[in-house]
């Protein structure tokens, strides 16, 4: 349903649910199953809007698998849409069941006045017993529908969560990805600001990788991507956040960290990777050591998130052109 999309004419919707909420609680005050369904209807409306929202955000989601999880997220917003489509039939479906509820106390009212016929006030209460047993069947058809839409929308938004937060991630290490990596570097210089603490961005680059994929093969080359995003993780403490930006070159945000601490982390990372043995499944052979090369920034008054990374990667860059496989970190002083 495209005009759940613009956030004022969902408003203007909750408005009309509301006001024709309040003309059909005047009319049905004395019946208790119609004034909860107007009550229920305009929750149902403000509902309305926090799901539009939902898809709004949920539409924003990007992962590095590109296509397949577009058209995912896009069948999820069509299911989305659709049960929306079903909610706003059946809210008029109970303005049209109110409505006839309404006609029938008019039409009573209309003959009781002037009725001075037991028979025909008995015809009367018993138009009444019909209409209020109509409605109270209708009341509750509608109770079973909404409460099945309300799963399938809770489904749905479990699903659209799911993908948002996949889409935030690298599909091979599991860290996260460039547009993960760029939204939290800058809310942790926003944060770090705000708290007058101290932050660092480490970026490393593993050395030669085109190599290593060359004469290896790619598996290969997956594996030492996947075993380097571990090292990172297993080093980090709770609030660092490790980014594969793309190829082999990884970052990792240092928030509460001071340039010593960076520098000491960064190291450990650097000599378990120079250490560790890689070797042949099938063959046995042992193939040559890997290394990487970093460069660590600490955050300054004047940066933001692009000259952080650019100055990050000047030190990454300074780094491999002196030998590789060594931790270059800015001279500040």
């Amino acid at each position: 349903m495209r005009f759940f999309k613009t956030p004022w004419l969902q408003l203007a919707i909750v408005i009309l649910i509301a006001l024709l909420g309040m003309v059909g609680a005047i009319d049905n005050i004395q019946n208790p199953y119609a004034l909860a369904c107007i009550l229920g209807l305009m929750a149902l409306g403000f509902i309305g809007m926090g799901l539009g929202e939902l898809r709004g955000a949920g539409a924003s989601a990007h992962s590095s698998d590109g296509a397949n999880l577009k058209d995912d997220f896009e069948a999820r917003r069509a299911q989305l849409d659709r049960e929306l489509d079903t909610i706003a039939n059946l809210i008029q479906s109970h303005l049209d069941a109110n409505g006839r509820y309404s006609d029938s106390l008019a039409q009573a009212d209309q003959g009781l006045l002037p009725s001075t016929n037991p028979e025909k006030v008995r015809a009367i209460v018993r138009l009444l017993i019909d209409a209020n047993e109509k409605m109270r069947r209708e009341t509750g058809e509608l109770s079973t529908s909404l409460e099945k839409s309300r799963s399938q929308v809770a489904a749905l938004r479990s699903k659209l969560v799911e993908a948002q937060a996949i889409g935030m991630r690298d599909s091979l290490t599991s860290l996260s990805n460039r547009r993960a990596f760029d939204s939290n570097l800058t809310k942790e210089i926003a944060q770090a600001r705000a708290q007058g603490t101290e932050m660092c961005l480490m970026m490393g680059d593993l050395d030669h990788f085109k190599k290593v994929n060359d004469n290896y093969g790619h598996p290969f080359g997956d594996r030492v991507l996947k075993y380097f995003a571990e090292l990172l993780l297993k080093h980090i403490k709770d609030g660092d956040i490790a980014a594969r930006l793309g190829g082999e070159e990884f970052a990792v945000i240092l928030p509460q960290t001071t340039l010593e601490s960076a520098t000491r982390l960064t190291d450990q990372i650097r000599g378990r990777l120079e250490a560790q043995q890689w070797m042949n499944a099938q063959s046995g052979q042992l193939f040559s050591k890997i290394t990487a090369s970093f460069g660590i920034v600490r955050l300054s008054e004047k940066d933001d998130s692009e000259t952080l990374v650019k100055r990050a990667d000047t030190m990454l860059y300074e780094a491999k052109r002196t030998g590789r496989n060594r931790i270059i970190i800015e001279d500040t002083a």
